[in-house]
């Protein structure tokens, strides 16, 4: 008789701490795809981020070249091709850092 009300205390036990583990796997699970999401929206705005940089990058580039290619002073055709040197290092340093991982 005892060892019977310890067999159901056991099977008891065992069936609480068999929930416990599921509700614990579950919200694990939970967690993992709330981190998913998040890491793939940060990947999709700094892909934004970006794509907006380039394209400023561009009119700024287009405009520099256009000074250069148009004035008949040499000092500001040289200005305007620092100016697009240093830009464009910029540039690749930026787009160089832009996927380190950490």
């Amino acid at each position: 008789m005892q060892a019977e009300r310890q067999r159901v205390l056991a099977a008891a036990q065992q069936e609480v701490d068999g929930n416990k583990m599921n509700t614990a796997m579950a919200m694990f699970e939970q967690v993992q795809a709330r981190k998913r999401e998040r890491m793939q929206l940060q990947n999709e705005q700094e892909q934004q981020r970006l794509e907006h940089h380039a394209n400023g990058s561009k009119s700024t580039i287009a405009v520099l070249e256009d000074i250069a290619a148009s004035s008949d002073d040499p000092a500001v055709k040289l200005e305007a091709l620092k100016q697009l040197a240093e830009l464009r290092k910029t540039d690749v340093a930026g787009q160089k850092d832009a996927y380190k991982d950490d």
